[in-house]
């Protein structure tokens, strides 16, 4: 039986810039933690700023961005998406397997 090996992922997620900054870290821990609960390790966390967004999205003009480099098994990908789905802080997130 061939082993399964952990592959690469990036996750970048938007957040509003008019949360306060103990919202921030902890939405932040918030999101290691469910990243390590579901069998990842993470790289690095990669903070991008504050930018304007194309676009309103719920009726918010600038966002930060943050993106989280990790390890993870295929199969546990699905219960991630999940679970960002269900954090209400998040306003958009990407979830991309690195070749």
């Amino acid at each position: 039986m061939a082993d399964i090996k952990k592959l690469k992922y990036e996750l970048m997620v938007l957040i509003p810039n008019n949360l306060a900054e103990t919202e921030r870290t902890g939405l932040e821990a918030k999101i290691v933690q469910l990243l390590e609960n579901n069998g990842g390790s993470l790289i690095e966390i990669e903070s991008m700023g504050e930018r304007d967004l194309a676009y309103p999205i719920n009726e918010q003009k600038r966002g930060i961005y943050t993106v989280y480099k990790f390890e993870n098994y295929s199969y546990n990908i699905l219960e991630i998406k999940k679970e960002l789905s269900r954090i209400k802080q998040i306003l958009r997130y990407l979830l991309i397997k690195q070749k």
